[in-house]
């Protein structure tokens, strides 16, 4: 069995393009991605919770992936924008292995529910998904 490779199309400059925009481009005019590689288990994990809360998160993931990070930026933080948070304020220690200076972002959903993590180029790597209000202390 042969492996399939995956072709990129390029510009009209013959610079490779992925699914997400243009490689070595302007990082904020890529669509979000979104992964959970690094989301430890425990109280903030998808696994605790709810269903109606995990249904509105999903949806909140397909409209985030929709949208640009140029667009993101420019939206308000209880909309389909983000906020930075501290991590002097997180009540749980960010995963040894993410460097210090990643900066943690929080995204709300379903009401003012948020879902934290940090950026990596296009990627958002979500480390927390805060149903209880208890992540952080919500001004």
């Amino acid at each position: 069995m042969s492996k399939k490779r995956i072709k990129y199309s390029s510009d009209k400059n013959g610079i490779p393009k992925n699914h997400l925009g243009v490689l070595g481009e302007d990082k904020d005019s890529c669509n979000l991605a979104f992964t959970f590689a690094e989301m430890p288990d425990g109280e903030y994990s998808v696994d605790q919770a709810d269903k109606d809360a995990l249904a509105a998160f999903t949806k909140q993931l397909k409209l985030l992936s929709s949208l640009t990070w140029k667009k993101i930026k420019q939206s308000p933080r209880h909309g389909q924008g983000c906020e930075k948070i501290s991590r002097k304020s997180l009540n749980v220690n960010v995963p040894a292995n993410i460097s210090d200076d990643a900066e943690m972002l929080a995204f709300r959903f379903y009401g003012k529910r948020v879902f934290v993590g940090f950026r990596s180029l296009e990627i958002f790597h979500i480390l927390f998904l805060d149903t209880k209000f208890t992540l952080y202390d919500h001004e």
